[in-house]
C-alpha cells in the first residue's frame, strides 16, 4: 500500500505515538485508556486535533 500525506511530518507522529508489532500478521492490540491519553498528549504537538465522540 502506498500512502501519501501532505504536508510531511505525519510519520514523526506515528513514530512517537505508535508501538511496533512483532510482525505484519500479528493480531490487533486492544486500545487502552493509557493509549488514548498518549494520543491526546502527542497529537497537538503535530497539529492534529482529536475530537471527542459525538454521542
Amino acid at each position: 500500500m502506498l500512502i501519501l500525506v501532505t504536508p510531511p511530518g505525519f510519520e514523526k507522529f506515528m513514530e512517537e505515538f505508535a508501538d511496533p508489532v512483532p510482525s505484519f500478521d500479528s493480531p490487533p492490540v486492544p486500545v487502552t485508556p493509557a493509549d488514548i491519553q498518549k494520543l491526546l498528549v502527542v497529537a497537538p504537538k503535530f497539529g492534529i486535533e482529536i475530537l471527542p465522540p459525538s454521542h
